[in-house]
């Protein structure tokens, strides 16, 4: 009976320390936040991602990239933030000197396109994406395109579209953001490519203040008494414990 007792007191206080020691709940971060230069699928064959940053390497860069005849573009940056002791991460992506020419004839150019995303704990991700000197034939470009900014090339329904080119594309999937800064389509093909693309989201969350504050404290150390108090009078018994002969 005695080695009952001492086996459920030592729980008792053992599970007190845990509740005083442990955290209310684990911090978690996202994992897929990213960014990058060029993406997509060109002659047939899958491209990129180029120079792809994530949280295995939060800052990419190369000088130049093409695809010829189709692509080409100047130097690419893109980088990725996280911080879980503030709840907060970001990712952006530039690419610079975008000339693409996925059909003959027509090629848009741009001085630099870049796409941004950030996520805030408690607040859904928001993503911008901004252009420099865009250029698309036979179009006046908005200044600052709403998401998901959808332009035909040449401009429809005669002639025929050839191209799509969707501005500040902006995609969400289970609490993540991804900002296309540009993705051109070309219709009746596979052909297409991402330019300037960050995804980010949900965001890391805060780690929580140690249940050993505040209300979490009282209820640790009342466990502990109250074990304390348990194993007083499983001793007092034990001393009165008739000796029999």
């Amino acid at each position: 009976m005695l080695t009952k007792r001492r086996l459920l007191v030592s729980a008792l206080a053992g599970v007190a320390a845990l509740v005083v020691a442990a955290p209310a709940t684990a911090a978690k971060k996202s994992l897929n936040i990213q960014a990058y230069g060029v993406s997509g699928n060109l002659l047939g064959a899958p491209v990129g991602p180029i120079a792809l940053a994530n949280l295995g390497t939060p800052n990419a860069s190369v000088l130049n990239f093409s695809v010829p005849p189709l692509l080409s573009t100047g130097a690419i940056t893109a980088s990725v933030t996280q911080d879980t002791s503030l709840g907060t991460e970001s990712s952006t992506a530039t690419t610079a000197n975008l000339s693409a020419t996925l059909v003959p004839g027509i090629t848009i150019s741009a001085g630099a396109l870049t796409a941004t995303c950030s996520a805030t704990d408690g607040s859904s991700p928001v993503g911008t994406s901004n252009f420099t000197n865009l250029v698309i034939p036979g179009v006046t470009v908005p200044v600052n395109p709403a998401p998901n900014t959808v332009i035909n090339v040449p401009p429809g329904p005669i002639p025929p579209t050839l191209i799509t080119v969707t501005l500040n594309e902006q995609n969400t999937v289970a609490g993540s953001l991804t900002v296309n800064a540009v993705h051109i389509r070309v219709l009746g093909s596979a052909a297409n490519a991402i330019i300037s693309s960050a995804t980010c989201g949900p965001a890391p969350v805060v780690p929580p203040i140690p249940i050993a504050s505040g209300a979490g404290l009282y209820l640790g150390l009342a466990l502990l008494a109250g074990s304390g108090a348990a194993a007083t009078v499983v001793m007092r018994r034990r001393r009165h414990v008739p000796t029999l002969v």
